[in-house]
């Protein structure tokens, strides 16, 4: 299987699956086959169409009182499209590290609903202390049931390594690890750390992923000069804000006076 793990928010996945429902798929006389969306008609990640067996979420962005959340993996059906539902039959792999009814859990019964091509495993994922310090990987595989077959296996995307993209087992990875948000600006803001990003948030009253979701400059310049004179009177107060390994806290060089 393809290791990618991309980091993505759940408002962009649960937008893909409203629009990839309105797509139609050819219909074929053999038995109804089930499949992940996502490796075989790929999804718009980051501004590209990716074509991910794997992915990775994090809670390091939300609020804390957000302790769990619905992950929509994303399936589709080869083959007929009927008006009633439909069971999908999954298997936890043993390669899984996450723990079912500790990091994740799955509905008693999986529905693929009446008159859908395109539906979702809805996973829901617990935040949990170890998640702190460590990623945690749900691997999920489709298995052949009442009404599903399992035919479209995996393709051969490298001939020379043999490396394949795996269209019925998914690997998700979950973890709460606060890392440097994608639009970060050293210039305005310094160092990214995590001791840092959660005061901003407190002083500025802003969201964890703001970074994350936002390039706008102008706003991080202010941010890191209202900062700056925070950690500043903070300091002539006797108060220094440290960082984790006893360096003063500071922003960018482009906003020191």
């Amino acid at each position: 299987m393809k290791k990618i793990i991309l980091y993505i928010t759940m408002s962009c996945l649960c937008c893909f699956m409203m629009a990839c429902d309105e797509d139609t798929l050819d219909t074929y006389s053999a038995k109804d086959s089930i499949y992940y969306t996502w490796p075989v008609d790929g999804a718009w990640i980051e501004g590209a169409r990716v074509y991910p067996d794997s992915l990775g979420t994090t809670f390091a962005f939300k609020p804390a009182e957000i302790t769990e959340t619905i992950f929509p993996l994303g399936v589709s059906v080869q083959g007929n499209v009927v008006d009633y539902d439909r069971e999908i039959n999954v298997k936890v792999k043993e390669s899984s590290t996450a723990v079912q009814g500790v990091h994740f859990d799955l509905p008693e019964k999986i529905i693929f609903g009446a008159n859908k091509a395109v539906d979702s495993i809805p996973i829901t994922l617990y935040r949990t202390a170890d998640m702190k310090d460590n990623s945690f990987t749900l691997v999920l595989e489709l298995v052949e049931g009442a009404d599903f077959a399992v035919e479209m296996r995996d393709e051969i995307i490298d001939v020379l390594t043999e490396e394949k993209r795996d269209f019925t087992v998914f690997q998700l990875t979950v973890n709460d690890i606060i890392r440097t948000p994608k639009y970060w600006y050293f210039y305005y803001l310094g160092d990214f750390s995590a001791k840092k990003m959660l005061l901003i948030s407190e002083v500025l009253d802003v969201p964890l992923d703001i970074y994350e979701n936002t390039r706008d400059y102008n706003l991080m310049r202010y941010h890191g000069y209202f900062i700056q004179r925070y950690l500043n009177e903070k300091d002539k107060a006797g108060e220094p804000i440290l960082e984790e390994d006893g360096s003063p806290m500071v922003m960018g060089p482009n906003v020191q006076n």
